[in-house]
């Protein structure tokens, strides 16, 4: 018999919504203030990328038993906003 056991755990903190991160800029020295919540980005040379698009649609495809490949039923939900 074999067994694998471990635990793990973590802490996250959510940003408020419609907030990004945003990385402290260093002073004229380089440093940057460890104190800052997002100063773990620059720290680990992080970077930001541009906003994803606003999320306007989802296209479900529905494959029923036995699957041929070919979706029986699709539906497509759209944003009215």
């Amino acid at each position: 018999m074999f067994a694998c056991e471990f635990a793990c755990s973590w802490l996250e903190q959510a940003l408020p919504p419609g907030h990004w991160p945003t990385p402290p800029a260093a002073d004229e020295d380089g440093a940057i203030d460890a104190r800052d919540p997002d100063a773990v980005f620059s720290l680990a040379h992080g970077q930001t990328g541009a906003a994803d698009p606003p999320l306007l649609g989802i296209g479900l495809n529905y494959h029923l038993s036995p699957d041929d490949g070919q979706a029986d039923a699709q539906d497509m939900l759209r944003s009215t906003s």
